[in-house]
């Protein structure tokens, strides 16, 4: 039952943040020809979705911390949960922070800075075999991408407010030395865990 709870809000999630996508490059470099009020208009959306979906993350949080609080505490759910038929072939998405490495790898690799689509075929080559069926799903919100480009994206988001991405012009994604460094830690772990 978490698990079908969580794939749900997983296609909610993407589907928003396609649209917000979407919607961020509609905007893009011929924004500044609109009128001042309609810019406005356009950011005040965009900032209300962006509100909608961190809410959604809350509330998927809430939702799936009180089912496992009750299958905790109730024996007989427990039970039920136990006895519900199992799908043993259902795949999840690849979560969000399992990008953050191979993008930063990516980044590192191209120079530095790249334009989004660089990044994504570098990762098709890098990551690409060990993406899930899902991951390889089109997003149903008609944008001619899938499941995990988008996922990236948002990752891509992600390390730009923590500052291991540098904020820089549109279309362009640069590398910050705070994500420099941040490579150079996971990459020290795993020679340590590779050691012992």
């Amino acid at each position: 039952m978490v698990t079908d709870i969580k794939t749900a809000f997983e296609i909610l999630l993407d589907e928003l943040g396609a649209e917000i996508i979407a919607r961020q490059e509609e905007g893009g470099d011929d924004a500044t020809s609109r009128p001042i009020a309609t810019q406005r208009k356009r950011k005040k959306q965009l900032d209300e979705l962006v509100k909608a979906r961190k809410q959604i993350v809350a509330i998927e949080k809430q939702c799936i911390d009180a089912l496992r609080e009750s299958t905790k505490t109730d024996a007989s759910a427990n039970e039920v949960a136990q006895s519900a038929p199992h799908n043993p072939g259902l795949q999840r998405r690849t979560p969000e922070s399992s990008f953050y490495l191979p993008i930063l790898e990516a980044l590192d690799h191209l120079g530095g800075s790249a334009s989004p689509r660089e990044v994504i075929e570098r990762l098709a080559i890098t990551i690409g075999s060990r993406l899930s069926e899902i991951d390889r799903q089109r997003l149903a919100s008609g944008r001619r991408e899938e499941r995990w480009q988008n996922t990236v994206r948002w990752a891509r988001a992600t390390m730009t407010a923590d500052k291991r991405l540098a904020k820089s012009a549109h279309g362009v994604w640069v590398i910050s030395e705070r994500g420099r460094a941040w490579i150079r830690k996971r990459q020290n772990q795993l020679t340590l865990f590779d050691n012992q």
